[in-house]
């Protein structure tokens, strides 16, 4: 992914940083200088509740004033409800995503053999840990975010994006 990040990117190459680090961590939240965006694609889902506040609010000092921070990941449902409309939209998702690249639904058989869809199979490992999107609004809002906003929801999926208010502002 960080490869494909620097691919995609290679026009901003100077502005870009692309690094390996262990996200629940906090020595790399201090950046050398501050930054104009942070942006996280299918990661945060890993730490817990407490471990997201204190993310959210480390990203917020890293930002500089205006800075925006991008969230793509997955989000727990908030009610019963919403847990099988979640597993049957992402089997829809990879079913169709599977079509367009393959021609067939070869992936969707591979997604429900290694029981990957987290809503139909949520006690399958212990490593995933979505919270809801109301939480994730919440917690970017305590950090000190404003302009905090939904832009994309699928599957479970969500596009969140939070700005670091200007000076002078809060």
């Amino acid at each position: 992914m960080r490869a494909r990040t620097r691919e995609t990117c290679a026009a901003h190459a100077e502005r870009l940083g692309v690094q390996a680090f262990d996200l629940a961590a906090s020595e790399w939240r201090a950046l050398e200088a501050p930054a104009d965006a942070i942006c996280s694609s299918l990661a945060v889902h890993h730490l817990d509740g407490g471990q997201k506040r204190r993310l959210f609010e480390d990203l917020f000092a890293a930002l500089r004033p205006g800075g925006i921070f991008v969230l793509a990941d997955l989000m727990r449902p908030a009610s019963a409800a919403g847990w099988p409309i979640a597993a049957l939209d992402w089997d829809r998702a990879v079913a169709a995503r599977s079509q367009t690249i393959y021609g067939d639904r070869r992936a969707l058989a591979r997604f429900e053999e290694l029981r990957w869809n987290y809503f139909r199979w949520p006690d399958d490992n212990g490593i995933d840990h979505p919270s809801t999107i109301a939480e994730h609004l919440h917690w970017l809002e305590a950090a000190g975010f404003e302009a905090v906003d939904l832009h994309w929801l699928l599957a479970g999926h969500a596009i969140l994006s939070a700005r670091r208010p200007l000076q002078g502002q809060a």
